[in-house]
């Protein structure tokens, strides 16, 4: 299959050989990527260590229990308009099997999928809801508005968020004094039926809002549309929902995991 895109502007794949200076020591994961407590050892999943370039590139390099490399992950300086992530997912047996490169900025990213050492897949996202998505076997990219690689809810965009915002708002009696994004991941089936609904970011936000959060999202009776794969086939994923909540008005990047 071809590149979605020779060149992107916002977008660079390159960068030299750095040497890092390393945290000893192991930041303990949820299942979702999110920092846990060090003394949850029920939710505990994955170990990071963080480390710096000299030229204050962050490497976090996740780790599993058995201590196989799950992800690495280069947060380079902002410049300018451009601040780049790149992610890398690895399966049980080392394989590549997706690279993100991520303008935190903006949030535009291009994600390539990878099957036996195969290009297979990619979806750019340009902003503003505009999807390019390519598979294994299409020659062009389709310009969509949904990355139909992740679990979507079955309606217009704009319903599923009058639906939250309506529950959450119903159900509130005041607001955080902080502001605080809290994340809720759901687990949508090859059915698009969503099994698990749990609060992703447990250190980061109040449990009497995340459970606000929650309770919306497990009311949703319009069922998803399952994750396609590289090659077309639904299969069960997560994915991170945020919410955006209290204190002053402000624009977040979202983060990616």
């Amino acid at each position: 299959m071809r590149s979605i895109l020779p060149i992107i502007f916002f977008l660079i794949g390159f960068f030299p050989s750095l040497s890092f200076a390393q945290n000893p020591a192991p930041i303990p994961l949820n299942k979702h990527y999110f920092e846990i407590d060090p003394e949850d050892s029920i939710n505990h999943v994955f170990n990071k260590l963080v480390s710096y370039s000299k030229d204050s590139v962050k490497l976090e390099r996740i780790f599993t229990l058995t201590n196989k490399v799950n992800r690495i992950i280069r947060t380079f300086p902002p410049k300018d308009d451009f601040k780049e992530k790149i992610i890398e997912q690895y399966d049980a047996y080392g394989n590549l099997e997706w690279k993100s490169t991520i303008n935190q900025a903006n949030s535009k990213y291009l994600t390539t999928y990878f099957f036996d050492g195969q290009q297979v897949g990619q979806v750019l996202h340009e902003g503003n809801n505009k999807y390019q998505i390519m598979r294994s076997g299409e020659q062009e990219p389709r310009e969509v508005v949904l990355n139909d690689f992740e679990p979507n809810p079955r309606t217009p965009q704009k319903d599923w968020n009058q639906f939250l915002n309506k529950k959450i708002i119903s159900s509130r009696t005041h607001f955080p004094k902080e502001h605080q994004t809290i994340y809720v991941a759901v687990y949508v089936n090859e059915n698009g039926k969503a099994t698990s609904v749990e609060w992703a970011n447990p250190l980061d936000t109040d449990e009497i809002f995340a459970n606000l959060f929650l309770e919306a999202v497990r009311e949703w009776d319009h069922n998803f549309a399952p994750a396609l794969d590289p090659f077309g086939n639904p299969v069960g994923k997560w994915r991170n929902f945020h919410l955006h909540l209290g204190g002053p008005s402000v624009i977040n990047t979202v983060v990616f995991k």
